[in-house]
């Protein structure tokens, strides 16, 4: 009997010291080893405005993890500043550059306007030849290719015997426009050549004001959009400068109808940092004309090392929108995000089966 316990005081004191054991490793993972992982993988450098950078503004990946913006390093000549991520505040594990962003705040988009750019390369219009529809050829036998007179002039009396082309319309979202200068982004999202579905870069063009004749209903099935045409009786309103996967930046005219109508909202800017699940507002013009604000959720709000699309996925609860529209329709992407007073983002896509919900970009990622 006696030696029953012992053995069963010895299993007792074993399962102790391994209880214990466990949670120490627990612990140690929790309160150390996965803040440190998470603030050694932070970026080297970020971008926060400076009304953000005034406030102390937090970039915390882990609770455990707190943002010190040191006192005695200001913003540099050259519009940086410094700070160090510290565990439980004490241990310093990163120190992170600050590119503040070079406009504390923008006119605020949510006017439709349409486009009509040269892309940058060549578009194929129809299978042969070893291409596709919806194919960009941008190089060709080492020669690089971005209009049609390139592809002409490289093949001489070659031919490829496939049907090309080089420009582009397409409908999207005023984003915002800099103050300083006129310049704009818009769309959100890497330019898609509605005739082919290519995506494409594009170099220069010209941007009109739109004439919304009708909004086509979103449902399950399909995502509606803007019926509409392009003012051109109006003018152009701006110039495109470029594009890439963010978007299509230019230069606006300041009489032109965009740049009048958008004047109007000013919004200071606030990066990815500062974006919370919760309530939310979307700007868009349905009729073309009037620029309203929609109520919509934030759902989640991504952390994303690196600049990326999708960061955002929210849903529109505003019951005018969703009476008038169903939901996301295209020609919306662009359309800006507004969370406690500040822009924050732009709406880029629209969940397929649910076009109540969508995606938006952080409006650091598409600022110079």
């Amino acid at each position: 009997m006696k030696t029953h316990i012992l053995v069963k005081v010895k299993f007792f004191k074993n399962a102790l010291k391994l209880t214990i054991i466990s949670a120490l490793t627990v612990g140690v993972i929790y309160f150390v080893a996965l803040p440190i992982t998470l603030a050694a993988l932070m970026p080297d450098d970020i971008r926060l405005s400076n009304e953000e950078v005034g406030q102390h503004q937090s970039i915390s990946p882990n609770k455990f993890v707190k943002t010190d913006y040191d006192r005695e390093i200001g913003v540099d000549d050259n519009n940086r500043t410094w700070i160090d991520l510290k565990l439980f505040g004490l241990i310093k594990i990163k120190r992170v550059m600050v590119d503040v962003l070079p406009f504390d705040s923008v006119y605020a988009g949510g006017m439709p306007i349409g486009f009509s750019a040269k892309t940058d390369g060549v578009v194929v219009l129809r299978d042969g030849k070893g291409y596709k529809r919806g194919d960009v050829i941008t190089n060709l036998d080492s020669a690089t290719i971005t209009s049609v007179k390139d592809l002409e002039r490289h093949l001489g009396a070659k031919r490829l015997g496939i049907w090309v082309k080089d420009d582009v319309n397409g409908v999207g979202t005023l984003t915002y426009i800099n103050p300083e200068n006129n310049n704009f982004a818009a769309l959100g999202h890497k330019v898609v050549d509605f005739e082919t579905g290519a995506s494409v870069n594009v170099r220069s063009g010209d941007i009109y004001s739109c004439n919304v004749l009708s909004v086509e209903k979103s449902d399950t099935k399909t995502v509606g959009s803007y019926q509409s045409t392009l003012a051109k009786s109006r003018g152009s309103q701006g110039s495109i400068l470029s594009s890439n996967t963010h978007g299509v930046f230019g230069c606006l005219n300041d009489d032109g109808l965009v740049f009048k109508t958008c004047k109007k909202n000013c919004y200071p800017v606030a990066s990815r940092y500062s974006v919370k699940p919760g309530k939310a507002k979307i700007l868009t013009a349905l009729n073309g004309k009037d620029i309203r604000e929609y109520d919509i959720e934030i759902i989640k709000a991504r952390y994303q090392k690196t600049e990326a699309d999708k960061g955002i996925i929210l849903r529109i609860t505003d019951k005018e929108l969703l009476a008038t529209a169903g939901g996301i329709i295209h020609g919306m992407s662009g359309s800006p995000i507004i969370q406690n007073g500040h822009i924050v983002g732009a709406l880029t896509h629209v969940i397929q089966g649910d076009v109540t919900r969508g995606f938006g970009i952080y409006i650091d990622f598409v600022m110079p």
